[in-house]
């Protein structure tokens, strides 16, 4: 019954997979951490102490309304941005930066980079990139270096990625772990959280292909 209630108030207080503080401060204190506890195990986050939970409670809802709030867990990071909750993969430290990933699409739905915490998905759409061109090029996963740009669709200007990421209200912290795709020419292909650059790539309509970024905590 305590899962069941759980699903139920974590639906009322979901939003684009995160939780809005307002609707979770309509909760008892109990319920509260019944959806927090549901949400993390949702995400194979390892379940904390009820004391640790209590805290974390305490500084999330807590703290004045500007507030960035960051909470640590061995899995993750919990943020508070712009009254939303936000569950962040913990990054691997290996002490130096992470290199690009080089591959190919061979038709895969989606492939996995553990490195960069997350799935790049290829979705068939009415309209995205010629498969046949994609499979043909050597590619590129990384972390965006500064200067990118993208077209999000063939009747919207060129714009900064930083210009979208700011019209889109992605969190700062959020932008350093959100990866670009390019081809072997260094030209931007897609960029997680914005979406495909229609810019100097071979659209198509019907049976395109778009990529999808999915990000995945440990």
């Amino acid at each position: 019954m305590l899962n069941e209630l759980a699903a139920l108030d974590l639906a009322d207080c979901a939003e684009a997979g995160c939780i809005d503080i307002a609707r979770l401060r309509q909760l008892s204190s109990d319920r509260i951490d019944n959806v927090l506890r549901h949400w993390f195990a949702l995400n194979d986050v390892r379940m904390p102490s009820t004391a640790w939970l209590g805290e974390m409670r305490a500084q999330l809802l807590g703290a004045r309304e500007d507030a960035q709030v960051l909470v640590t867990h061995a899995d993750c990071e919990i943020r508070r941005h712009r009254g939303k909750i936000y569950l962040i993969p913990r990054m691997p430290d290996t002490g130096a930066p992470l290199a690009p990933v080089a591959f190919r699409w061979n038709g895969e739905a989606e492939i996995l980079f553990h490195e960069y915490g997350g799935r790049l998905h290829f979705d068939v759409t009415e309209e995205g990139i010629d498969a046949d061109w994609l499979r043909g090029r050597a590619l590129n996963l990384r972390w965006r270096s500064g200067g990118e740009k993208l077209k999000p669709a063939a009747d919207r200007p060129t714009k900064s990625l930083k210009h979208h990421f700011q019209a889109l209200d992605i969190p700062p912290w959020e932008r350093s772990r959100l990866p670009v795709v390019t081809t072997d020419a260094d030209a931007l292909l897609f960029a997680a959280g914005v979406g495909m650059n229609w810019r100097n790539v071979p659209m198509v309509a019907g049976a395109g292909v778009r990529l999808r970024w999915e990000r995945k905590l440990p």
